[in-house]
């Protein structure tokens, strides 16, 4: 106004001239709908009962929380007011439909794990809201379409054209809506190999353990159902790659079922012949916790008895990975001792340091070795 212009100094006008004249040449721009990840999805819960809550819905409620860590919306579910949604869920501009289906989304984690386990038909929402964002799955963004799709995955409100709408993103979504959208899919028990290629490409790329836990839930979920889980995590212990075989070795006694004929022989066929020491050993260790253990034991004897010392050596480090000496295993073990081959020795006797094995024949086999092996490094093994 003239009144403040005559308070104002030259220096001052001319700084307000030329803020006004920058913002003349750049207006304000409404965010892109589309650069907005589906993580907004996410509620937050800073109520530590509600967090407990949360944590007991293992399903959905992890697959928001990790959509609420990446987007950070801090809009509260119980600050809304239904009718401000409603209207927000019906606003020309995208990125306010958006924000509305983050905050209607947070409604699922007042889900009680009772309420759960009994399948009851909780309203979460008020049939107007659900309703509004039944109407978005038809919104002509298409970044609006997936997240009213999983908002009402979350909501329970799955349907025919949700699956459509999710199916599409897994195959032309970004990275982390294809992982999202698979995660939802997950969670109401569609079990096609799209959806667990998806997640199983992220469980082997994740770089924390964190992530991998989030992923194993879904995947061991679906084991229950079908065997392709089995069928193409086996796929990685073809992988030239040390770490996708010992990541997949890692996984399979995490899923709910035994592994099939072909997995068990594959991962067997790791145990024995693998380059890589590390592979050999958690091929082992899996075999043994999915109940396979009847298969290994069985090898371990025909090796340990075997005419190539390099069978010997290879059946003491299983023992020693393992943790187990049978009634079976234990004279063939003892035999060993008095090995006409170094190494079969050597490994004897850090196979038994590594089971602080306690037998009174093992300790006077380890007194001899001390006493009247002639290499230094069998000798110093038994001492250890």
């Amino acid at each position: 106004t003239p009144h403040l212009r005559m308070l104002m100094s030259d220096e001052e006008l001319n700084r307000a001239a030329a803020i006004q004249a920058f913002f003349a040449q750049h207006p304000p721009q409404l965010p892109d709908v589309n650069e907005l990840s589906l993580s907004w999805l996410m509620p937050s819960t800073p109520d530590s009962r509600l967090h407990q809550i949360l944590k007991t819905n293992t399903t959905i409620s992890r697959i928001i929380e990790e959509w609420r860590r990446k987007w950070q919306v801090g809009s509260q579910w119980l600050d809304a007011d239904v009718e401000e949604l409603y209207e927000d869920l019906h606003d020309i501009h995208a990125h306010v439909r958006f924000t509305a289906i983050v905050v209607c989304s947070r409604a699922a984690q007042y889900l009680t794990q009772k309420e759960i386990d009994l399948g009851l038909k909780v309203h979460l929402l008020p049939e107007k809201l659900l309703q509004s964002i039944e109407t978005l799955l038809n919104d002509t963004q298409e970044r609006i379409r997936t997240a009213a799709a999983i908002a009402l995955v979350t909501l329970h409100r799955f349907s025919p054209q949700v699956e459509e709408i999710l199916r599409s993103c897994i195959f032309n979504g970004n990275p982390d809506d294809r992982l999202t959208a698979a995660q939802c899919l997950a969670s109401v028990n569609i079990s096609t190999s799209d959806i667990i290629h998806e997640l199983l490409r992220n469980y082997f790329d994740a770089e924390d353990e964190l992530t991998r836990e989030q992923l194993i839930l879904s995947l061991a979920k679906l084991s229950q159902r079908t065997n392709l889980v089995y069928s193409l995590a086996g796929e990685y212990l073809n992988s030239a790659d040390a770490n996708d075989r010992i990541v997949a070795c890692k996984l399979f006694p995490l899923l709910k079922s035994r592994p099939n004929k072909d997995i068990t022989q594959k991962l067997i066929h790791l145990m024995w012949q693998d380059l890589n020491s590390s592979v050999r050993r958690v091929a082992g260790q899996a075999l043994g916790k999915c109940g396979c253990g009847q298969a290994v034991h069985e090898e371990v004897v025909v090796r340990l008895q075997s005419l190539l010392w390099q069978d010997r050596v290879e059946a003491l480090k299983l023992i020693g990975y393992l943790g187990v000496l049978t009634a079976k295993l234990m004279q063939p073990f003892l035999k060993c001792f008095k090995d006409d081959h170094v190494s079969v020795r050597d490994h004897a006797c850090r196979t038994t340091y590594k089971l602080q094995l306690r037998d009174e024949a093992i300790r006077n086999l380890l007194i001899d070795r001390i006493e009247f092996d002639p290499i230094e490094k069998v000798r110093y093994s038994a001492v250890e």
